[in-house]
């Protein structure tokens, strides 16, 4: 098959037996570069290039690099977050993503995410007994990754934020009467970290206060 019209790309049988097409296409900085998609399936090389064509017509960018969500989730981290937040939340980000986004979601391409795909995903992380504070964390890291995939125009809606929040009913915080603490002290005096009790319950503390 020879040269198609202007906009319609051209497909062509290569000697080797595979099919090729290519188009011209807008990539997301601006420019314009020539593909080439090829296979061995006449049909399957036309469908590609047909949705090349049609995303172009549309005027969407065209990307070059399919990432998956674990791909783009350690580009997010390592390239995105790292100078932007601390490292202690950095942290707390890499573990929510290593133990709990990728088993779920790490395989799916960024590109063709759904709204289905992360609600049956939160379910699954229901189901292995994941808290739903946790869960809430997850979904938050989730969306600000797929933020960020919108501004470099990878994506075009953040299905994130189309999913309900994990349920998740704060425990009641049960706080001492100073006759409580009074007593509490007097048990401890003799503990090791008595010192520490004693400032705890004088000043407060948060995690993270050394």
């Amino acid at each position: 098959m020879g040269r198609r019209s202007n906009g319609e790309g051209t497909l062509f049988k290569r000697k080797d037996g595979r099919w090729s097409g290519q188009a011209y296409v807008t990539l997301p900085n601006g420019t314009t570069k020539r593909i080439c998609i090829t296979g061995r399936s006449h049909e399957v090389v036309k469908t590609k290039l047909r949705e090349a064509i049609n995303q172009e017509n549309r005027n969407v960018p065209y990307i070059e690099k399919n990432w998956t969500i674990s791909e783009y989730l350690d580009y997010w981290l390592s390239d995105v977050q790292k100078n932007r937040i601390r490292e202690t939340t950095l942290s707390t980000y890499e573990t929510m993503t290593r133990c709990h986004i990728k088993p779920v979601l790490g395989g799916h391409k960024l590109c063709s995410l759904s709204v289905q795909d992360v609600r049956k995903a939160f379910n699954e992380l229901k189901n292995r007994g994941v808290s739903g504070r946790t869960a809430q964390k997850c979904l938050v890291i989730l969306s600000s990754c797929l933020t960020n995939a919108m501004r470099e125009e990878l994506i075009y809606r953040n299905v994130a934020q189309l999913v309900e929040k994990p349920k998740y009913t704060p425990k009641k915080t049960v706080i001492w009467t100073t006759e409580q603490s009074a007593l509490f002290l007097e048990k401890a005096k003799n503990h090791p970290h008595y010192i520490a009790f004693l400032l705890f319950l004088t000043y407060g503390m948060r995690r993270g206060d050394d």
